[in-house]
């Protein structure tokens, strides 16, 4: 019944953030795991993008829900626990994207003359990823992009994104595609 939900859920907007923060926690721990892989940066941040990306499209109410939620009004009618619980999780999987940028800085396939060019990176690439995602084909604006497929398009742009940094060895010397859907084959392996 409806009083048995309201036990333990402030408002609808609570019962959201709840569900919100279960769902991401569920994208972040794939991430967990491939940042994890002694393979070569590049190879280990097109894995972990690949498996946001299947996440969000196997998933596509998160992304609802996350803009319901943005609307400050709303998402601040979650419990602070709830919204707290939630920065964390976003906080973490930020900071997942930037310690692959990191390690790809360490290894020297990925240099900048400033530092806090990592993080840029990490944001562009991310963007990427939410952009695409949110183009889904009920999405509104899709139309002018009927039949090109979200995954292809956006594995395309994230690796023309990486080369453009220069991120070496470029895309035309390693199918990167082919290396994440293989990173992430080998670490859900590990798992079982």
């Amino acid at each position: 019944s409806k009083g048995i939900v309201y036990q333990h859920f402030t408002s609808k907007e609570d019962l959201l953030t709840g569900i919100a923060a279960d769902l991401i926690e569920d994208a972040v721990a794939p991430l967990r795991t491939v940042a994890a892989s002694p393979a070569p940066a590049r190879e280990v941040m097109t894995a972990a993008l690949m498996a946001a990306e299947r996440f969000f499209l196997e998933r596509p109410e998160y992304l609802r829900i996350r803009e319901i939620l943005s609307v400050p009004s709303l998402g601040e009618k979650a419990k602070p626990e709830r919204q707290t619980r939630m920065a964390g999780l976003d906080a973490e999987l930020a900071s997942l994207l930037l310690e692959i940028v990191q390690r790809g800085m360490a290894e020297g396939t990925l240099s900048f003359a400033l530092p806090e060019n990592g993080a840029r990176v990490a944001l562009g690439a991310w963007a990427l990823l939410w952009g695409s995602v949110t183009l889904e084909d009920d999405a509104p604006g899709r139309a002018p992009f009927a039949g090109i497929g979200v995954e292809p398009a956006f594995q395309a742009n994230l690796q023309a994104y990486l080369d453009g940094l220069g991120w070496r060895p470029l895309s035309g010397e390693v199918d990167y595609a082919a290396a994440g859907r293989r990173l992430l084959a080998s670490t859900a392996n590990s798992k079982t």
